[in-house]
């Protein structure tokens, strides 16, 4: 209860936004567990604690989206429990997401892209699978994500390189699975970041041509994200 004070405020604060607005408390919060305190189940308990101080507020302009890094690493287990022991359970979240992304010209289908598995327990089937099991009705938002390309700045410590064209092809292949394969993701966020000698997603540099931004407009202009799909 050290926060309700900031909390009660917030709430007020967004309750008088005349517009719906998707809220996540802490993203990512796999990358930040630990024996400390910051436990999963600490996690969850402050999710819970946080909405019901919304609704006690009768803040109702709010969809509540809880997005999870996702990699396979963070699952302890073939059931993916890392991710539903953090879970706060179907009454506190409206939209789960993940931020998928994928550093190598290989190419990744739309379902690798969300089910990556290496680096991951044994027998476990990747994060859009787990959510699919566990909270079929939830709509799943990409709340990051992209090809990494780090042609434009040389060496990279991930150790690989896109081309326009090999992320321009990758991004194709996952507008040609748009509602044909996990119809659940229902929105997407593009990460236009880049981290020197590291990994570079931005769109609009000198070094880049049209080929991989024109990729990802395609894919933003597709009908499939662009319908009417009730926010909650």
């Amino acid at each position: 209860g050290v926060y309700d004070t900031q909390i009660d405020n917030c709430a007020a604060g967004i309750k008088t936004y005349p517009f719906k607005m998707m809220l996540c408390i802490f993203h990512e919060p796999e990358d930040n567990v630990n024996t400390s305190g910051n436990t999963r189940p600490a996690y969850r308990a402050m999710w819970q604690r946080v909405r019901a101080r919304f609704d006690a507020l009768g803040v109702d302009n709010v969809v509540w989206y809880l997005q999870f890094a996702g990699a396979p690493n963070h699952a302890v287990n073939a059931a993916g429990s890392g991710s539903e022991d953090m879970y706060p359970g179907d009454d506190y979240i409206d939209w789960l997401g993940m931020d998928p992304y994928t550093h190598s010209p290989t190419r990744k289908t739309l379902d690798e892209l969300v089910n990556q598995t290496a680096g991951g327990p044994s027998g476990y089937g990747g994060w859009y699978n787990w959510a699919q099991t566990n909270h079929p009705s939830k709509p799943i938002i990409l709340g990051e994500f992209g090809a990494g390309n780090v042609g434009c700045q040389g060496a990279s410590t991930l150790g690989v390189q896109f081309t326009d064209a090999q992320g321009a092809s990758v991004v194709n292949d996952w507008i040609a699975a748009l509602g044909v394969t996990n119809t659940a993701i229902k929105a997407f966020c593009y990460w236009n970041g880049r981290a020197v000698g590291k990994y570079d997603y931005q769109i609009q540099r000198s070094c880049r041509t049209t080929l991989y931004g024109g990729a990802v407009a395609t894919m933003a202009n597709h009908p499939y994200f662009n319908q009417d799909t009730p926010l909650a």
